[in-house]
């Protein structure tokens, strides 16, 4: 029997509407194809991959995890016990949202909508941090007293 799937709690898109990269590749590639040049071509076709893989669609904001979606199939999950915290960056291109993990990796988020992403993201990660701490932690089981 197929499991229920975790609904949405918030989602936006990457503010780029096009990625200009993987135009450009692909029309390094046309002028590859059209000039009988393989190296060309190919440098094109790997560059358009390469940005096809790298380049986020989409954000989502599940109650446990937040998803990044990428060119189809690939896909980021990070749960939320690995989000240390999130910072807002005001730069001049525009607002972006940094995602700090607890493994000290970082994440820049370009959300269409930077200030209503982030309080979504961490409403859902208080909410998180809530149940979780109420619960008790995976390592501490029910068996065993707290640390603290």
């Amino acid at each position: 029997m197929n499991k229920p799937r975790e609904q949405g709690v918030h989602w936006d898109n990457h503010r780029g509407k096009w990625n200009i990269t993987l135009i450009v590749a692909l029309i390094v590639a046309v002028v590859g194809l059209i000039s009988r040049n393989p190296l060309l071509a190919i440098l094109g076709l790997g560059f358009a991959a390469y940005s096809w893989f790298t380049s986020p669609r989409q954000y989502l904001i599940y109650a446990t995890s937040l998803v990044i979606v990428y060119g189809r199939p690939r896909i980021k999950v990070i749960p939320f016990s690995e989000i240390s915290h999130t910072d807002p960056l005001n730069l001049p291109v525009g607002e972006r949202l940094r995602v700090q993990l607890v493994s000290g990796r970082r994440f820049l988020l370009v959300a269409r909508n930077p200030t209503e992403f982030r309080q979504r993201l961490d409403e859902a990660l208080d909410k998180f941090r809530g149940a979780f701490q109420s619960h008790g932690s995976p390592e501490q089981g029910p068996d065993r007293p707290s640390p603290y």
